[in-house]
């Protein structure tokens, strides 16, 4: 045995079915796609430069595709990564306009908060006044049922006045007209009584002549019971004047009072118009204070309601900042969750 043989026996001692089996794995072949021929050596020079060129270039090969799939692998992670950016970017847009959005309904709730407050501090005074107005027509009417009932009773006293006072009129009338028609006839008496005394002494004062010249001794006393009746009877008659003044001043008495009821009548009916007038300002005032009122309550009524749209709107806006909270939307995720783990792999390497 020659020494070249000896060698050759003894790399395919050193080699073995395990050597040829770690080659071609590492070739990508089988050992039927060699026959376990690529470990032989040559017939001619018995070197392995053939086998082992034939094995590179299918390494190399393995490699250029395995470079190809890679290079194919990273084109598709930077389209991924280029997608995810301009996803990114426009979340952050969105994010932004949300946050402006969100500023601007806390503006206007802030906004609609002050007006309700402010709506609900003139309801407050509306109501506030619609019970001072209440409790002036409460006053009004208290008022105004004193008057009438004041009205009815001086009508009624009134009325019995005016009765009694006619009856007592008319009687003090017929009595005045009874003095006066008796006074005239005693007054007429004694006008006819004075003519005749007048008469008498007028003949006596003649002379004596045939009817005379019997009395002409009785004038003297004649003439002294004459002047004692006629003082009588001018006593009587002054009395009588006297009597008649004084009823008279009665008469006038009981019609000014008469008048000073009427016009305490019609003063009392003045005032209870005037009551009447006032209850008629208040109710105006009443109903004015209603109508108001019922404007701030349909103004507190739409505040609230805008309010709690807006308060509905900021909730929505807040979810969509945090959607953790409520489950991440369909949107927000990535269509391939690997492109996220190579996003991860390629920027920690």
């Amino acid at each position: 045995m020659s020494a070249r043989t000896s060698l050759t026996f003894q790399r395919r001692k050193r080699t073995g079915r395990k050597g040829r089996g770690r080659m071609a794995a590492a070739a990508g072949l089988n050992d039927s796609d060699t026959d376990g021929e690529f470990i032989e050596p040559c017939e001619f020079c018995g070197s392995y430069e053939r086998k082992l060129k034939k094995l590179f270039l299918a390494l190399n090969e393995k490699l250029q595709n395995d470079n190809e799939a890679l290079r194919k692998e990273q084109q598709d992670l930077d389209l991924q990564v280029k997608n995810l950016k301009r996803d990114l970017k426009k979340l952050t847009e969105e994010k932004d306009t949300a946050l402006a959005e969100t500023d601007i309904y806390r503006q206007s709730i802030e906004q609609l908060n002050k007006k309700f407050d402010e709506v609900e501090r003139k309801c407050y005074e509306a109501m506030r006044e619609k019970k001072d107005v209440k409790n002036k027509l409460v006053d009004v009417t208290k008022d105004k049922d004193t008057y009438v009932l004041k009205e009815y009773e001086t009508s009624k006293k009134f009325r019995e006045f005016q009765e009694k006072s006619k009856g007592d009129l008319e009687t003090l009338q017929k009595a005045v007209k009874k003095e006066q028609m008796r006074f005239d006839r005693e007054t007429k008496a004694l006008n006819e009584m004075i003519q005749d005394m007048e008469r008498t002494i007028r003949r006596l004062e003649r002379g004596p002549n045939k009817e005379t010249r019997d009395t002409q001794t009785e004038l003297p006393e004649i003439a002294v019971i004459f002047e004692g009746e006629i003082k009588k009877l001018e006593k009587i008659i002054k009395h009588k004047d006297n009597t008649i003044d004084s009823k008279q001043r009665e008469i006038h008495g009981k019609e000014r009072e008469l008048h000073s009821k009427v016009r305490r009548m019609e003063l009392l009916e003045k005032k209870a118009d005037e009551a009447a007038g006032e209850k008629i300002h208040m109710q105006m005032d009443l109903n004015k204070v209603r109508v108001k009122l019922a404007y701030y309550e349909a103004e507190c009524r739409r505040v609230k309601k805008e309010n709690s749209k807006l308060k509905a709107l900021q909730q929505k806006e807040q979810q969509q900042q945090h959607p953790h909270r409520q489950g991440v939307p369909q949107s927000a995720r990535p269509a391939n969750g690997g492109a996220i783990n190579g996003l991860a792999i390629k920027e920690a390497i």
